[in-house]
């Protein structure tokens, strides 16, 4: 699949949770926001990728990523649209039987050409695999490899 039809398919589904959803739990965020702030540059400001945090579940409904961003301490990011020039997604935390490591896949797509300091960027999708421990002090990112650039 390209990515301006990820990048669409993702667009249709970025709106308002439907009352049929599936929310992310309060340690799901936690998982996000490690992995935002780490491979995404989430902090403080808002991040420079608009954020797709909606997924269709494998049996039917929807799981979506709405998360109290400023407890998790980071900016809430701005939400993804068509027009969105970099976008990005979390996917669902996959859990270990014991619920101590967890994996999300981090996706980046660029749209379209855009002009940073006068280089020219052609359109992108990279994908990483991130594995994460669960500490006394909260999640800590042990690994993230790039699976797929394009």
């Amino acid at each position: 699949m390209s990515a301006l039809l990820l990048l669409a398919v993702l667009a249709t589904t970025a709106a308002a949770p439907p009352d049929i959803a599936e929310q992310a739990s309060l340690e799901d965020c936690a998982i996000i926001a490690v992995v935002g702030r780490s491979e995404l540059g989430w902090g403080s400001e808002a991040s420079f990728y608009d954020f797709f945090p909606q997924y269709d579940l494998d049996g039917g409904g929807i799981y979506y990523e709405s998360c109290p961003w400023r407890t998790m301490g980071v900016a809430p990011p701005p939400l993804g649209t068509r027009q969105s020039p970099r976008a990005s997604s979390i996917s669902r935390p996959r859990y270990d039987t014991f619920r101590t490591v967890a994996y999300v896949d981090v996706t980046v797509m660029v749209q379209a050409k855009l002009a940073t300091d006068g280089q020219t960027m052609l359109p992108f999708k990279s994908v990483q695999s991130c594995g994460l421990r669960k500490r006394t002090d909260g999640w800590r990112i042990f690994r993230c490899e790039h699976r797929l650039i394009r």
